[in-house]
């Protein structure tokens, strides 16, 4: 099994005034017992992340530790960065296009299209946008 992480997740996990911070938690907490299989996340996550964190918390230490624990290379390997390559920009914004009734934001049709291309099992995600499009775990 291997699965993307969403923003929501992260920066839940992060923020411990966020309302999901318990249920994001839990959800790293199985994702470290190797629940989710391999966790993969993008570099426009990764952006969305820290910049979110720094600024719902006010605190950059935060975000830097926070990016720090997604970048790490000791193993076990939290998650893995995987980099938005020009095919898949070109498919998320065909994405963003088609999915105009849903709640879709850009980064989320990258999101869709990194799952879609590489074949995972579908996004750790508390954003319901993802229903019905991709297998959504949280």
């Amino acid at each position: 099994m291997s699965v993307l992480v969403d923003t929501g997740v992260l920066v839940a996990h992060a923020n411990a005034r966020d309302r999901e911070h318990a249920h994001a938690v839990a959800l790293v907490d199985r994702m470290m017992l190797g629940e989710f299989g391999s966790c993969l996340t993008t570099d426009f996550v990764f952006s969305e992340t820290v910049t979110a964190v720094a600024a719902l918390t006010r605190r950059r230490e935060l975000a830097v530790a926070v990016g720090e624990r997604i970048l790490a290379e000791r193993e076990p390997r939290p998650f893995v960065l995987h980099r938005v390559e020009p095919a898949t920009f070109d498919e998320a914004w065909r994405l963003f296009r088609q999915y105009h009734d849903k709640d879709l934001s850009f980064v989320d049709c990258t999101s869709i299209a990194v799952v879609r291309q590489m074949g995972l099992d579908g996004i750790v995600s508390f954003d319901g946008g993802f229903n019905g499009i991709v297998t959504r775990y949280g």
